[in-house]
């Protein structure tokens, strides 16, 4: 088995579809109207009525029971169109207790989603406010070699 993507159910394709491609600036890979695949392997279906899902499938509203993940080197900016666009937020961004910021946001459905900095980018803001390898080691619970290794990637 591969997985070929991460499929999320929606009542309206339209504002979710939007919501994708305008405020995270997703790419539409394909779009058959009531299932939108996205580049990076999200998609975003429709079923119909009758379908065995919408029959079958008990959903409760706000659930919420996992979250879609990005990462982002510009999460002020992020944060600010999502703010302009109306996103309802979990949070806006804070310091995780590892040293990421984030922010978490819901989409038109209430589908969690957080955007995260690049492991890369946390490690070198820290490094540059003169925290040491090992106390970045220490603090994120990366090891000090991956850490070295995350510093000489390529910004």
């Amino acid at each position: 088995m591969n997985l070929t993507s991460t499929v999320l159910f929606v009542k309206e394709m339209e504002p979710m579809a939007e919501f994708y491609t305008n405020e995270l600036g997703m790419e539409k890979e394909l779009d058959l109207g009531s299932y939108v695949v996205f580049t990076g392997g999200i998609a975003l279906w429709q079923p119909g009525e009758g379908h065995a899902i919408t029959e079958n499938l008990v959903t409760i509203d706000g659930s919420n029971r996992f979250e879609l993940y990005f990462e982002n080197d510009d999460l002020p900016s992020l944060c600010q169109k999502l703010e302009t666009a109306g996103a309802e937020f979990l949070h806006k961004v804070h310091e995780e207790p590892w040293g990421q910021l984030t922010i978490r946001f819901f989409d038109p459905e209430r589908n969690l989603i957080e955007a995260g900095e690049p492991p890369s980018a946390f490690v070198r803001r820290m490094l540059g406010s003169g925290v040491s390898i090992e106390q970045i080691s220490e603090k994120t619970g990366i090891p000090a070699p991956a850490v070295e290794f995350l510093l000489e990637k390529p910004e």
